[in-house]
């Protein structure tokens, strides 16, 4: 169950130390490395509450309708069981759950059905808007590199909100590029 996760998490670090976009003036790539480390670890202990303290979450809830959707695709199932892909708030323009349903549906090409891959391609997405936000934020206040790193990296809500496969990983990483 960890192994595949653990293989991909490998590849991301390798991908941090060989990624131009990756290579910043005041940070070592170790030190990248390391909060990428925490960041897993973080993911983890979201898991471990949400497992451990609700009957429910939505990350679950996305995982398990991405399955359903994958089985309906593959063996022509039904999509009956689906809990967010239909909300109370259909009226608005567009719904954040399905996006999130989706992605994990195209996750499951990777991941063969392992919810920690999933984790896993989230911390590195939410990550690499992490070291945009810091690059973007690191040309202006290139004196400031502990106080960038502290803010971006390691506030204790951004850090367990971002680190898990919730809406918010994908906000970090689509606004990390975006000020980048």
């Amino acid at each position: 169950h960890f192994l595949l996760p653990l293989l991909y998490a490998l590849v991301f670090m390798f991908v941090v130390i060989k990624m131009k976009f990756c290579d910043l003036s005041n940070l070592s790539r170790i030190i990248l490395l390391a909060l990428f480390a925490v960041k897993l670890l973080a993911a983890f202990v979201v898991c471990i509450v949400y497992t451990k303290y609700y009957s429910s979450s939505d990350f679950y809830t996305y995982f398990n309708d991405s399955k359903i959707i994958v089985h309906k695709i593959l063996e022509n199932g039904s999509g009956e069981g689906m809990q967010s892909w239909n909300s109370h708030f259909d009226p608005v323009i567009f719904n954040s759950s399905r996006i999130m349903i989706i992605l994990n549906a195209i996750l499951f090409l990777f991941s063969f059905g392992n919810f920690y891959v999933h984790i896993v391609f989230f911390c590195s997405f939410s990550f690499i808007g992490a070291i945009g936000l810091f690059r973007g934020f690191n040309k202006h206040f290139p004196q400031k590199t502990i106080v960038l790193v502290l803010g971006i990296f390691l506030v204790p809500s951004i850090l367990f909100w971002t680190s898990a496969a919730l809406k918010e990983s994908v906000v970090m990483g689509i606004v990390g590029l975006l000020i980048y």
